[in-house]
Formats: structure tokens, sequence, C-alpha cells
């Protein structure tokens, strides 16, 4: 594993944290290589009952390195628009909750990091955009994922502008569940992984699944798919039960 991803044990989280702070944790190949794969790994981790995500230093995540750009290769190009395709799909596919620490600044594809995580909590000093217009780019890979959560015309807002939005903005839009005081983030991430680890952790993988899954379903194909679903979420529970 490469030494831009740390990860390790918080009580019953495993953390992601991106150490590249000399890079404001912009994401390059190896770093997102190394999430898909330990993501695979706390999988088959029975113990794990959260993945959290966060950056080291003054920025959560400033968006992607992609390799050589604007010099580089268009097949490097390429690859890093799939790996970051399969980072996203990989990390909805995941058993546990994903909850994002937001230490810091989150920009460019670090908003898409923040749109994977199901859950939010961060420091109120921390600022949200997508600047690529700025350098006369448009944010393609993040608006795929914004799309979810955002309504046209604040996201249009957001990638017209380039803007910087603060913690209330953030709060205001929902693209995070809680701001904190930066001295007490990591107080309220793990009240809130211990909040998960009480509740049913075979109800929440099959839920979020489903959720992830549901994505591009037309109602009709989402309340099919609901049924059988519901039916894995029951033997999730009747097995808590037995076990």
């Amino acid at each position: 594993m490469p030494a831009t991803l740390e990860v390790r044990r918080e009580g019953a989280a495993a953390v992601f944290e991106i150490n590249r702070p000399e890079d404001h944790n912009r994401i390059d190949m190896a770093t997102m290589d190394a999430m898909i794969e330990q993501v695979g790994v706390i999988d088959r981790d029975a113990s794990v009952r959260a993945l959290v995500l966060t950056g080291r230093g003054e920025y959560f995540c400033a968006g992607g390195r992609i390799g050589g750009y604007p010099v580089g290769k268009l097949q490097d190009q390429l690859d890093y628009a799939r790996a970051f395709t399969v980072l996203q799909e990989r990390l909805g596919r995941s058993r546990v909750p994903v909850v994002a620490a937001v230490n810091g600044h989150c920009l460019a594809g670090g908003m898409s990091l923040l749109e994977a995580a199901d859950l939010a909590i961060a420091a109120d000093t921390a600022q949200y955009a997508y600047p690529e217009i700025e350098n006369g780019l448009f944010p393609m890979l993040a608006m795929a994922v914004a799309r979810r959560g955002l309504p046209p015309k604040i996201a249009f807002d957001l990638f017209y502008s380039g803007r910087r939005i603060d913690a209330a903005e953030a709060l205001r839009l929902n693209l995070i569940n809680a701001a904190v005081p930066s001295e007490r983030l990591w107080d309220a991430v793990r009240a809130r992984v211990a909040e998960l680890e009480r509740r049913s952790g075979g109800a929440m993988m099959v839920g979020r699944q489903a959720y992830y899954a549901m994505g591009n379903m037309t109602t009709t194909a989402a309340l099919e798919y609901a049924q059988t679903a519901l039916i894995a979420s029951l033997r999730a529970a009747e097995d808590a039960k037995a076990g």
C-alpha cells in the first residue's frame, strides 16, 4: 500500500486517511487503486462496522491528480477516469456505512468523495467548491456524481461560478450532516460510528446496497428490487436474533 493512503482502526471503524498534504490531498492513481483494494479488505472483516474517509492536514481532498495532466498521454487520463468510476462504484457496494470526516477544504473531485459517503461530519472551517471552471475546465466526473444530490439550479451555480461555500451553506444544501468545531470533529465522528455499531450490520448492508442499486431504476423497477432486498433484510434480522 502506498504511503499516500493510511488505513487504521478507530474502534469499530476503518479509517482511510489520504496522506498527500503537500498536494492538498489530491488523489493520484496509486491512492485510488489502494482505496479500491482496501475497501475489499475491510468488507471481509466482520469486526469493521464503518468506513471513515478523511484527509491529513488542512484539506479533506482538493480533487484528483490526473497523471501528467495537461501534458500526459490521453490513455493515462482515460485510465484515471476509469479508476475514479471504479472507486465510486466500489464505495457504493461496501458492506458497511461510509462516513466522511471532513477535516478541511473539500474541492473538485473531493466533492465526489463527499457524495460517495452516506454521512458527513465536517469541521466548521471547511469550504466546498467545484473550481474547475477557473482553469477553463468543467467538473465532468464530479458532475456525474453531484447530480444525485444537488438540484440543477444549485449545481449549475456552483459549476459555472466555481465559488466556495461555507459550512452553513453546505448544511443548507444537505451536503453534510453536521458542522462542528475542528477540535471536536473526531469526537463527533466517533459518536456517530458508535451509534452505527449499535444498529443491525446486516440490515444496513442490505439497505445501503439497495439504495445505490436503485439509483438508475424506474420507480416500478426499484419497488420490484425492494421486494427481494426486503427478504434479504428480514433474513439478516433473523440471523442476528439466532446468533
